[in-house]
């Protein structure tokens, strides 16, 4: 969803495809990082649910889909080659549900397994194919949003590849996906801020008001949406900010904010990051890398309407 001014609204737009970016290579000093794997005389099959953090998790919302089955394709296998595939890769996954039981325990979350008559498989034997000249397969899953009442999440790892010669590697074996519907935080928000970034007098100072989406990935988690910046926080100049997308976990007892990212994001400790439900506006502080000191962003969200934007 594109960062714009506040007088421009984007019309409605509707995926249910995966979409995967880049990490860029940053100063090291702003929290950034970036896989670096060596593509040389290696073929990897790998699950590939997100380029932009290293959890390996996605959360798919329904509430923008009708009461209705809907096809997802929920996970991407990639072939990490220098070249397409040569081949019809076959990649055979299998569910694990120990992967959600490890993220919640990792992430504090709570999502649960969905019964298996909830949701159905649309590969069989849960087969994925890499076609020839590609690099991409998927595994695609039916439901249906009227069931999917509850946060439910799927793990899937790779079981086995048909072909000699593909290497699996560890750190993207497995994976977990999120379904559930929208939260009640969920939507469209005009943004004004601050952002420091000490000694430099071009992305310190002031910023907004611009529209950005809050989007839902759990029951009381939203992600910084945007297209334009690559779903980040942004400087003074409304570039983005590269310590990953920042996620704002909500405390449902008394409305206090915990704000997170996969570049180290992290509460500033001498502000109260918080929402409040009456006016549904967000106040939130957070830090990285040097600390609040050198590296700091204060934000106001509040609420326009409905996300318009996937």
């Amino acid at each position: 969803m594109k960062m714009k001014p506040i007088k421009y609204i984007p019309g409605l737009v509707l995926s249910v495809m995966v979409f995967s970016g880049c990490l860029k290579d940053e100063d090291y000093d702003d929290g950034m990082f970036q896989a670096v794997r060596s593509l040389e005389a290696q073929k990897n099959v790998e699950i590939g649910l997100t380029a932009s953090n290293t959890r390996n998790f996605k959360f798919y919302s329904l509430g923008d889909f009708m009461d209705k089955d809907t096809m997802l394709t929920i996970i991407p296998i990639n072939l990490a080659s220098s070249e397409p595939a040569t081949e019809d890769i076959n990649v055979t996954l299998k569910q694990d549900d120990a992967l959600v039981t490890a993220y919640n325990a990792q992430n504090g979350t709570q999502y649960i397994v969905p019964p298996s008559n909830l949701f159905t498989i649309v590969n069989p034997g849960n087969v994925v194919t890499i076609p020839k000249g590609s690099y991409t397969g998927y595994l695609s899953v039916k439901v249906n949003v009227k069931d999917f009442t509850e946060n439910y999440a799927l793990g899937y790892s790779i079981d086995k590849v048909d072909k000699e010669g593909y290497s699996i590697p560890t750190n993207f074996k497995s994976g977990v996906v999120g379904i559930g519907a929208n939260n009640q935080w969920d939507g469209d928000y005009t943004v004004k801020g601050y952002a420091l970034r000490a000694g430099d007098d071009v992305l310190t100072g002031n910023f907004g008001p611009v529209m950005m989406s809050l989007k839902s990935q759990g029951s009381n988690v939203v992600s910084f949406r945007s297209d334009d910046y690559g779903d980040l926080q942004v400087w003074a100049n409304l570039s983005g900010v590269g310590i990953g997308t920042p996620y704002l976990t909500i405390n449902k007892e008394n409305n206090e904010v915990t704000v997170s990212s996969d570049g180290g994001a992290f509460n500033n400790p001498a502000y109260n990051s918080r929402y409040d439900p009456d006016t549904k506006t967000f106040y939130i502080s957070f830090s990285w890398g040097a600390g609040p000191a050198a590296r700091l962003a204060t934000d106001t969200f509040v609420y326009i309407g409905p996300r318009t934007w996937p």
